[in-house]
């Protein structure tokens, strides 16, 4: 596995792979269309698609990736599209495409995102993708639904979907969340019951499993150590098969924290 990299963008909510030639920039759960909900709730929020394209562009030319995978939820509203996302959407890949080559698979948010894509942007299925190095298979799924046999059957899988945060508190006692890349694999070879196939045969000692946190600024997150928290959402993360005790918990600016066992709990 030495001749593949795969890390965390310094102080990005983005991963890049580089193996073989390739270098690929890939990122999660960005929201577009987002804006229409707080503007629902009286907060009026500028749309962020155009922003948002310039931010990929810049970490894109930084690590000089040559193509972006979106790994789902490139869209917000559901169960039905906005006229915004119809607009922004289409203009955001079309900003991007002129650098990098885009691969999108989609999430639960994504509904209706089909016919907004340019006929230059590649669609996956919503069980994932597989990118097969010479030395390393590396699984990408939303996570919202169950990954194929051999995504599930990769060295390292990554998984979007659950928006991983954690709680923090100041000098001050002020709480506040950040985002966070949780590392971790998985504790069990009987891997059939997952995806629902008696035949799978899990080929792998353990599969590395990379939660990526949101791309979307807008969204906060959510904190992995609060004494009510969140379930992880998804069949992979909500497995019995993840050993989410030892997970490794990493700050964007690559602060390791600890593991998830040893964090504070907070109300």
């Amino acid at each position: 596995m030495k001749d593949t990299i795969l890390k965390p963008v310094k102080d990005e909510p983005a991963l890049l792979i580089v193996g073989e030639g390739r270098r690929i920039l890939c990122i999660a759960d960005l929201h577009l269309g987002i804006e229409d909900e707080f503007r629902e709730k009286g907060i009026n929020i500028a749309p962020q698609s155009s922003r948002l394209a310039k931010l990929i562009l810049n970490i894109a030319g930084k690590v000089n990736a040559a193509e972006l995978l979106i790994l789902g939820d490139l869209k917000h509203n559901i169960p039905f599209s906005t006229l915004l996302e119809a607009i922004h959407i289409p203009e955001f890949l079309k900003e991007l495409s002129g650098r990098l080559k885009i691969t999108v698979i989609p999430g639960n948010h994504d509904t209706g995102l089909k016919k907004m894509l340019p006929s230059y942007i590649r669609l996956e299925r919503s069980t994932g993708l597989v990118v097969d190095f010479k030395n390393t298979r590396i699984g990408f799924v939303h996570g919202h639904s169950k990954p194929a046999a051999q995504v599930l059957n990769s060295d390292i899988l990554v998984v979007a979907h659950t928006h991983p945060a954690v709680r923090l508190v100041d000098k001050l006692y002020k709480r506040f969340t950040e985002p966070v890349w949780i590392i971790t694999q998985f504790i069990s070879k009987n891997l059939k019951n997952l995806i629902n196939d008696k035949n799978f045969v899990y080929e792998r000692e353990t599969t590395k499993l990379i939660i990526i946190p949101a791309f979307n600024p807008l969204i906060t997150g959510s904190p992995v150590n609060v004494n009510k928290r969140r379930p992880l959402l998804g069949p992979v993360l909500q497995s019995q098969f993840i050993d989410m005790e030892n997970a490794e918990i990493h700050l964007l600016d690559g602060t390791y924290l600890g593991k998830l066992s040893e964090l504070p709990k907070f109300d």
